[in-house]
């Protein structure tokens, strides 16, 4: 059975994508800025938390919750991750 790595997206999945793709602004604890295009679903809940892990991978270094920038407007980050719908059964 092949490999699947959880962090890449089928050609299917990148087409259900947010576009243009959000870009988020996170500050580093030495005070420098980092900008990472990420991965968001459309018409769901922001993924901040995948925007903050990727500046802090990429700067190696703890972020502060910044915000979004996507198609002109600027989202502020609340820090919390985003609410999973529950079903009926309550998984």
């Amino acid at each position: 059975m092949p490999y699947h790595n959880p962090n890449h997206f089928t050609l299917g999945q990148l087409r259900k994508g947010a576009w243009p793709p959000p870009v988020y602004v996170a500050t580093l604890e030495n005070g420098s800025t980092k900008r990472m295009a990420f991965w968001s679903q459309a018409g769901k809940p922001w993924d901040f938390e995948r925007g903050r892990k990727l500046c802090q991978w990429v700067g190696k270094q703890a972020v502060v919750p910044g915000h979004v920038l996507w198609d002109g407007q600027v989202i502020p980050d609340t820090g919390e991750a985003p609410q999973k719908k529950r079903t009926p059964s309550g998984k």
